[in-house]
């Protein structure tokens, strides 16, 4: 685990050290999720993101989501539909919806937790108002995730990292951007957490790429 973490760490710090413009900004996010028998889940979760070094709307997010677990909970499956309003830099509003469907598998050794999620992602965007010539833009993400959790403490510490690769696209058949984040949350009662956490979103393979890291905080009830 200890070369697992060092790993991550060697990740983080070679982003860091790329040389690339880099913009800052800001995220807020609530999500609600309840549970159904022994294995189902619902959950709702809205997101805010402000950009341009905290000085611009960024976009706002909807996704509401259904999840089975099983292999005593270390296999999940789900479906989930999102909303995005963005602001795009013609200064216009740009509506997006996104269709998922998930598997990840969790694996626990003493107070540590390796999960390894894949996810087919479908985006359409507002064909008045897009300037991709992909609608639907596809991607396959792929994410590692190493979390740690003390027995009886509030808190838990997260490190991951994801990749995200065009697959609709036959002349840039590539992965175009790479999302890394550390994650703090805290378990404020039984039900409610609110978690902090830094995100470096950064475009890779492509023309005029760029990068924003989002200092973010968030409020979770899980009933």
């Amino acid at each position: 685990m200890r070369r697992l973490f060092v790993l991550f760490d060697l990740i983080l710090i070679s982003f860091a050290l790329n040389a690339q413009d880099t913009d800052f900004g800001s995220i807020l996010t609530g999500e609600f999720s309840q549970k159904f028998g022994r294995s189902w889940s619902v959950s709702l979760e809205e997101e805010l993101r402000i950009s341009n070094n905290f000085t611009k709307y960024d976009c706002s997010q909807s996704n509401l989501g259904i999840d089975y677990s099983f292999l005593r909970d270390c296999m999940k499956a789900g479906l989930n539909v999102e909303y995005e309003n963005k602001y795009t830099d013609k200064h216009i509003y740009r509506n997006k919806w996104r269709f998922m469907a998930t598997v990840s598998y969790a694996y626990k050794y003493r107070n540590c937790t390796l999960t390894l999620r894949s996810r087919i992602q479908s985006t359409y965007s507002d064909s008045q108002r897009t300037y991709s010539k992909l609608n639907p833009k596809m991607y396959w993400r792929n994410r590692l995730e190493l979390s740690y959790k003390q027995a009886n403490s509030r808190f838990k510490y997260s490190l991951s990292s994801e990749l995200y690769w065009l697959i609709n696209d036959p002349e840039n058949n590539i992965v175009d951007k790479v999302r890394s984040m550390i994650t703090v949350d805290y378990r404020l009662t039984r039900r409610q957490y609110i978690s902090v956490f830094c995100r470096d979103d950064r475009d890779i393979q492509v023309k005029n790429a760029s990068r924003i890291i989002y200092f973010g905080i968030g409020y979770k009830f899980k009933n």
